[in-house]
C-alpha cells in the first residue's frame, strides 16, 4: 500500500521519534548500569586521576597515554555505535597536563589537559571542553566506580537527553539512507514504467520500519552487531518488494473494474 503524500512527513516523523526515543533510553541505561555501564571502564581508564576545583590532578608520571584495549569499550559505549573505534588505533587517549606541546599525536586523539579535554578528531575538527562543561557545572570528581556511577545516576536526565539527540541524529541519516537506496534500488530494477520515482520513495518510507524495529531491538539488548544494517535492509527488500507486487495487483484490478464500467 502506498502511502498518502500528506501522511509520509508525519509517518517519518513518528518513526524517528519512536526509534530514537527507545533507543536514547536504552543507551542511557546501558551508560548508567552497575555492571555493564562506563563507571568501570572509567576507573580503569583514569584510576589514580582526580578533578579538584576543575583541575586534573594525577598520580602517575605524565604525559602517558591509556591503553587502546582500555580505551576502546568506553568510547563504543558512550557512542552507542559498534566497533567505531578500532583496538589497533595507538595511544587514542592521552593524559597530557603540560602547558606546552611539543610533539604530535596520531590522529584521532583525545588529550586530557589540566582543565579541559581536547578532541582531535581531523586535521579540521579540534574542539576543547572544560571539565566544568563535561562534568555539569561539578567541579570536583575522584575517578573510581562507585563515585562515577553516582554521578551518572544524579545526571541521568542531561545524559537521557544527550543520548536522544545523538541517536536522532544517527536514525535520521540511516533511515533517510536506507529510505533512498530502496527506492533507487526498486526504481531501476523497475517493471511497470509509469510509475515515477516519487512512488517508490512512498512505498519506501513504509518499508523501512523493519529498520527501525531492529534498530530497537538491538539497543534495548545492549550488543553492538556491526553489519546488522546488511541483515535489516535484506528484511526491508523483502517487505519493500511485496508493498510493490501488492500495490501493483490493486492498481490491476482498479483499471480493470473501471474498463468493465
Amino acid at each position: 500500500m502506498i502511502l498518502p503524500k500528506k501522511r509520509v512527513v508525519i509517518y517519518l516523523i513518528e518513526l524517528l521519534l519512536f526509534t530514537s526515543l527507545l533507543s536514547g533510553l536504552a543507551q542511557t541505561f546501558y551508560i548508567t548500569h552497575p555492571e555493564r555501564g562506563i563507571s568501570g571502564y572509567l576507573e580503569a581508564a583514569l584510576s589514580g586521576i582526580e578533578i579538584k576545583s576543575g583541575v586534573l590532578h594525577s598520580e602517575k608520571k605524565l604525559p602517558y597515554a591509556i591503553p587502546s584495549y582500555v580505551v576502546t569499550p568506553l568510547l563504543n559505549s558512550l557512542f552507542g555505535v559498534p566497533v567505531i573505534f578500532s583496538e589497533n588505533i595507538d595511544s587514542i587517549l592521552i593524559i597530557d597536563t603540560t602547558r606546552f606541546q611539543d610533539h604530535k599525536y596520531k590522529i584521532p586523539v583525545i588529550i586530557v589537559k589540566s582543565d579541559h579535554v581536547r578532541f582531535i578528531l581531523n586535521k579540521r575538527t579540534d574542539v576543547s571542553i572544560p571539565y566544568r562543561n563535561l562534568l555539569l557545572n561539578k567541579d570536583n570528581l575522584v575517578f573510581n566506580a562507585e563515585n562515577i556511577r553516582d554521578f551518572l545516576l544524579a545526571n541521568f536526565v542531561s545524559i537521557f537527553l544527550c543520548c536522544l539527540f545523538f541517536n536522532n541524529f544517527q536514525n535520521l541519516f540511516l533511515i533517510l539512507f536506507s529510505i533512498f537506496f530502496l527506492a533507487i534500488a526498486a526504481f531501476i530494477f523497475r517493471i511497470e514504467k509509469e510509475r515515477k520515482y516519487l512512488d517508490y520513495f512512498k512505498i519506501a518510507c513504509f518499508a523501512v520500519s523493519p529498520i527501525c524495529v531492529g534498530i530497537v531491538l538491538i539497543a534495548l539488548s545492549g550488543v553492538k552487531i556491526a553489519w546488522i544494517w546488511h541483515i535489516l535492509i535484506f528484511f526491508s527488500t523483502i517487505v519493500m518488494f511485496r508493498a510493490i507486487v501488492a500495490s501493483g495487483t490493486n492498481n490491476t484490478t482498479k483499471r480493470e473494474s473501471e474498463d468493465n464500467l
